[in-house]
């Protein structure tokens, strides 16, 4: 990735924990200086994020984000990240990755 380049992308929720190093969310195992996630104001359940065994309840709930919040990670590596959710066409993330 060039320094500086950005990577903005939509991923619709899934029922099963995914690494946002997956192709279907940002599509690199690079790791970015900053990340952005932001669970979208319409949504109509709650996203979590964790590592690989994140659930969407129970111990391993991990970050809750709410419809419109979003959550800042820096230097983190989007293989090590997972997101989860409920399936609907509203439960959409909002990936923003600054190299």
């Amino acid at each position: 990735m060039a320094d500086g380049e950005l990577i903005f992308k939509t991923y619709t929720m899934t029922a099963g924990a995914v690494a946002l190093s997956d192709a279907t969310a940002l599509n690199t195992t690079a790791s970015p200086r900053k990340l952005t996630v932001q669970n979208a104001a319409g949504a109509s359940d709650t996203a979590y994020l964790g590592g690989s065994g994140v659930t969407a309840l129970g111990a391993d709930a991990g970050r809750e984000l709410a419809a419109g919040v979003d959550a800042e990670l820096r230097n983190s590596d989007p293989s090590e990240i997972y997101v989860i959710g409920v399936v609907d066409a509203a439960n959409l993330l909002y990936i923003t990755a600054q190299f």
